[in-house]
């Protein structure tokens, strides 16, 4: 693996990526440059090179492989991955892009060594910095959000032919705005609607993906998988369009309105006790009985770039976004979400929601390491599963942060979006929209995207009604 680290001249973070990066990751061959963007000099008598190494002496780094000079065109023939830690640099770099292949080996790394207005290493030109131990946690998450990104995760080619090869089974959602509710949270919020979806969720795009996906003869004894509703209803629709089975194992407390949809599309439901074990164990002795093939809900690389197409189409409609926003529960949505916005808009932030009372992926997240959702207490029925094997690298390496919400606050969530949008959602679809009220200092005055995941409600049984 041959990797390249980026950097303006102005402040040296290549070099000491490159440094820690080398002494953690020995059988990777790691360079950085220095580009100066054309100046000469940025403090008098000061050089590109000679600040560099000034830098890292004063923070003990080795950066004995690091070079002064432009981003050359001939880099892209070199390294396998360039890591650009400036935004001007960033786009200096993909102007020279000859094709899609290059731009696919560019990732933006954003305020790793610089974040704010302090000066966070210990440079020889400055009079106060902060704390470089600070510096250094940071690097330690970017070196381990690089390693997690060569995880298995859906290209940009793959995501664009999962579009196209769903394109003529489901519908292109509206994108949409509410003056009312920008008012409220101080920011410019524009909603994805795939409660407007087939089935009712965006599951429709990764149950259709991967069905259509598969060679029609692994197909015969038909599909299967275990999901609390919105999987279940999407794979049980898109294997009716192809002709075949789903055999769908749902835990016994699925909400009523979620079976019944199942069952309209055909499914074949085996109930199970709402745990994760028991949904895996029911599963399996499922697929033994009959021979078909399972479509997992989230961890399943088909499924992740087919939902990643609900924020393709965000971005062909909004592509000004400063952050966009998703729920997370396996992580499938979030996954697809994270690398559409990496591979078509690497600015754009992507941050998380989740029911405080069902927060394994906030705190997997923050604490680097997969804990598992153990008796989940949410009306967001849609988000008390599990990360995945596959969903969880992912977001760490391209989510930025996951925010956690009261049940209160998605069902206020919830109501304002039946009331001031007139649009039927679930719980789960609120939870973003939640996050925002919650935290409405954090996004004030932000062009701020958001999938509305679902609009299968159980009207019998509303939570402002309970």
């Amino acid at each position: 693996m041959n990797v390249l680290f980026v950097c303006t001249g102005n402040i040296c973070r290549s070099p000491l990526a490159e440094g820690i990066l080398r002494q953690k990751y020995s059988d990777w061959n790691i360079r950085s440059i220095v580009d100066s963007c054309g100046f000469e000099s940025f403090h008098t008598g000061d050089s590109p090179d000679n600040r560099a190494q000034q830098v890292a002496r004063a923070n003990g780094i080795d950066i004995s492989t690091h070079s002064s000079r432009l981003f050359r065109i001939e880099d892209f023939e070199v390294f396998d991955r360039i890591f650009v830690m400036d935004s001007t640099q960033y786009k200096s770099v993909m102007r020279v892009a000859r094709n899609e292949k290059d731009r696919q080996k560019v990732d933006f790394i954003r305020n790793v060594i610089y974040p704010g207005q302090n000066q966070p290493v210990k440079d020889p030109y400055y009079d106060h910095f902060s704390s470089f131990e600070t510096v250094f946690e940071q690097l330690d998450e970017a070196c381990a959000r690089f390693a997690e990104s060569l995880a298995p995760a859906p290209s940009l080619q793959e995501i664009k032919e999962a579009h196209q090869r769903i394109h003529p089974f489901i519908h292109r959602t509206p994108v949409m705005t509410c003056q009312g509710i920008n008012h409220i949270v101080g920011a410019e919020i524009w909603f994805k609607c795939e409660n407007m979806q087939k089935v009712g969720a965006f599951k429709a795009r990764g149950a259709t993906n991967a069905v259509r996906s598969l060679d029609p003869g692994m197909l015969r004894h038909g599909v299967a998988t275990h999901s609390s509703g919105n999987h279940a209803q999407a794979l049980s629709w898109a294997a009716r369009l192809a002709g075949i089975n789903a055999h769908i194992v749902m835990p016994s407390n699925s909400s009523r309105v979620k079976v019944e949809a199942v069952k309209s599309y055909g499914g074949k439901i085996t109930l199970c006790e709402p745990n994760l074990e028991s949904r895996e164990t029911t599963l399996a002795s499922v697929i033994e009985r009959t021979g078909a093939i399972e479509i997992h809900p989230y961890n399943n690389l088909e499924i992740i770039a087919g939902q990643a197409t609900a924020t393709v189409e965000l971005l062909e409609v909004r592509s000004d976004m400063d952050i966009v926003m998703a729920p997370v529960g396996g992580g499938g949505l979030l996954s697809g979400t994270a690398l559409a916005c990496r591979y078509f808009a690497p600015e754009v932030r992507v941050i998380a929601a989740e029911p405080a009372q069902a927060d394994d992926a906030f705190r997997s997240f923050t604490q680097r390491t997969f804990i598992p959702s153990v008796n989940p207490n949410t009306i967001a029925d849609g988000l008390r599963t599990s990360l995945g094997s596959l969903t969880f690298p992912i977001i760490l390496a391209f989510v930025d942060q996951i925010i956690t919400v009261s049940e209160e606050s998605i069902i206020a969530a919830m109501r304002l979006l039946w009331e001031r949008m007139k649009v039927v959602v679930e719980p789960s679809a609120a939870v973003p929209l939640a996050a925002l009220m919650e935290e409405h200092k954090l996004f004030r005055g932000k062009k701020i995207g958001i999938i509305l995941s679902g609009g299968n409600a159980d009207l019998e049984h509303l939570p402002w009604k309970l």
